[in-house]
């Protein structure tokens, strides 16, 4: 039930219509990335892993910067971690299931404001997140799923130096979803962040130390059809 893998590979991501039209100038360099894993997977009966260690070194990566509503290229950036995959059929009715990703996410390389980059956190980068759940199959044609998930602190968004004390908070949130399968029709509702929790995931502090942060949704639920041409 065990296999060994490793990969290396090189892979680039032009700028969208969106990204270049909220650019000035109007261009932004590809993003390039050299990157490499090796890992391990597990699979018997009805439970699956897999664990990875990848190092990924980008150049001219792109990112919003939310205090200016502006693209940017960033200096030379280095994302490296650990990536933990689980799920196992506990009945023939229900299955849990475990995502963890630890990562550092640093500059290799860079000048801001007259401080070295080098080394120093990127922001909106997370050095945890995990999300642990449960999938129910209450019948043989509707499954309920229940996640939590966890993301950690990260650095605000023009702190590239990390200089600054405040970070955005770790949040915990929980989503629901009901899913109904019929003649080739897929029926679903669910709820997003169910306890109503107030977090925030994007936010930055400008050249003058104002920090503005942009709420993230309050309690949301939604329903969706989809249906399945064969």
């Amino acid at each position: 039930g065990f296999a060994l893998y490793g990969k290396t590979g090189r892979s680039f991501r032009l700028p969208s219509v969106e990204e270049t039209n909220f650019t000035s100038p109007a261009l932004l360099e590809p993003q390039t990335s050299r990157d490499r894993e090796v890992g391990i997977d597990y699979r018997t009966g009805g439970t699956s892993a897999r664990l990875a260690v990848y190092r990924n070194d980008l150049d001219n990566e792109i990112a919003f910067n939310p205090l200016v509503f502006d693209n940017i290229n960033l200096s030379p950036t280095r994302r490296e971690g650990v990536e933990l995959e689980a799920r196992t059929r506990v009945t023939p009715a229900l299955d849990l299931f475990l995502n963890h990703a630890h990562v550092l996410a640093r500059f290799r390389s860079g000048v801001y404001g007259g401080t070295d980059l080098t080394g120093k956190t990127v922001p909106l980068v997370p050095r945890n997140a995990f999300s642990v759940g449960v999938s129910w199959l209450k019948g043989p044609k509707t499954r309920i799923n229940a996640t939590l998930r966890y993301v950690g602190e990260q650095r605000l968004v023009n702190d590239e130096t990390n200089t600054e004390v405040q970070q955005i908070p770790a949040y915990t949130v929980v989503d629901v979803r009901l899913a109904h399968k019929l003649a080739g029709w897929t029926l679903e509702a669910g709820v997003r962040n169910l306890f109503n929790r107030q977090y925030y995931t994007q936010g930055g502090v400008s050249g003058t130390g104002v920090i503005r942060v942009f709420p993230a949704a309050e309690r949301n639920g939604y329903v969706s059809v989809q249906h399945s041409f064969r």
